[in-house]
């Protein structure tokens, strides 16, 4: 069975990781990132809030979301005091440039695959069956890719 996916386009040696770190101005940033467009079973809320959990225990690292209608993620992102470090993206045409600028996928929907996270070479964190908790093992383990520590 096929699965859908055109993995030459998704291969990692293909795309530039620091095109898109550049052009959004990420470099030296642990970036973790989510595609997909805002929709209740997508959860998006739930990886905003996860991700102002751990914003003071991770200076360096950042949230970009990439997808149409995320215009209520930004103001949650604002109204939890991380809207610098949460990067509301809009639609993306380049989705694995984008993806080889994460250091960490997070899929934080509530009943979807994310098979193109690994696919496409991106670390990726799968929720818990009791909902997304913040994985800080996960993000410590990207500050070297970082500068950190």
């Amino acid at each position: 069975i096929e699965h859908g996916f055109d993995l030459e386009r998704l291969d990692p040696s293909r795309v530039s990781r620091g095109d898109v770190r550049q052009r959004l101005g990420l470099e030296g940033r642990i970036v973790v990132g989510a595609l997909g467009r805002s929709y209740w079973i997508k959860n998006y809320d739930t990886l905003v809030r996860a991700f102002a959990a751990i914003a003071d225990e991770v200076p360096e690292a950042v949230l970009a979301i990439a997808g149409p209608g995320h215009e209520e993620t930004g103001r949650l992102a604002a109204a939890l005091g991380v809207a610098d470090r949460v990067h509301v993206l809009g639609p993306w045409d380049d989705v694995p440039g984008l993806m080889a600028a994460f250091d960490l996928f997070a899929h934080p929907a509530l009943a979807e695959s994310l098979l193109d996270a690994g696919v496409g070479g991106t670390v990726a964190r799968p929720r818990t069956s009791g909902g997304m908790r913040p994985h800080r093992g996960a993000v410590r383990a990207r500050r070297g890719a970082a500068g950190g520590e």
